[in-house]
């Protein structure tokens, strides 16, 4: 398979039609922000029906839309391993990295104090996730718990929506939303939309990558940013599980 994104600027620059170009324009710009759009907002944008843009994928030998996004994010990060300024990976980038989390954590400070008098005031605390972060969000399941506050969380799908309805009535809750990736609109509409127009915004916390903090409203948000403008999945585990640890290991409840 050829490279995307080169694929994508000869596009541009030599393809006959006007919608494959508009489709490969907007999927640069995706790649250059790292914010990408779901199928039907591209759709949209593109000025084309979603059927287009699979049959746009299958010219570089992609499954559909959702294969090509994956690809182009990993050969992204393949770039960003190989050709970034400045960046070199090894001991020394790891000791740089856990200088920047505790940088972060530090700016984030008043966000984590925040969160840790709402889990004193409340009784219960509610964890819904994106796909890339569900084990990130269980590993703050069990250190709650561990901490003696009672958590709810599930990383089956199915069963989010009986946890949605107990967020919206359970006022003496408070609720933890990960966000991450792109493969998240479910999340966004079926869950965050629906607990934000029931709860008050001040119960509501929300970590959140940079380029999908876009999505939400900022009260409450602790953006994850990127480290020399790369930090791949691995990367971005150690820093959630130190803050994860930063949260609760000076708490207790009351």
């Amino acid at each position: 398979m050829k490279a995307i994104k080169e694929f994508l600027l000869n596009t541009l620059k030599f393809d006959n039609s006007d919608i494959n170009k508009k489709i490969a324009k907007n999927l640069l710009e995706s790649y250059n922000t790292d914010k990408y759009l779901s199928l039907k907002e591209l759709s949209l944008k593109s000025y084309c029906s979603e059927s287009a843009i699979t049959k746009f994928c299958k010219k570089i030998e992609l499954s559909g839309y959702k294969e090509l996004i994956i690809c182009l994010q990993i050969e992204k990060e393949k770039y960003l391993r190989n050709n970034v300024e400045n960046i070199s990976f090894g001991q020394n980038y790891i000791f740089d990295y856990l200088d920047f989390i505790k940088s972060e954590i530090t700016l984030n400070r008043q966000w984590i104090e925040n969160f840790k008098i709402s889990l004193q005031e409340k009784k219960k605390l509610y964890i819904f996730s994106c796909y890339q972060l569900m084990d990130i969000a269980n590993f703050f399941r069990e250190y709650s718990e561990f901490k003696g506050t009672r958590t709810i969380f599930s990383a089956i799908r199915h069963f989010e929506g009986r946890s949605i309805q107990n967020a919206i009535s359970e006022n003496n809750s408070i609720i933890l939303i990960f966000l991450s990736g792109q493969d998240n609109n479910w999340l966004i509409d079926e869950i965050y939309s629906v607990i934000k127009k029931n709860r008050n915004s001040k119960d509501i916390y929300i970590i959140s990558s940079k380029s999908q903090s876009n999505k939400i409203e900022q009260k409450n948000l602790y953006q994850l940013n990127s480290y020399k403008m790369y930090s791949g999945y691995e990367y971005r585990r150690i820093y959630l599980d130190i803050l994860c640890l930063t949260i609760f290991e000076d708490y207790k409840r009351i």
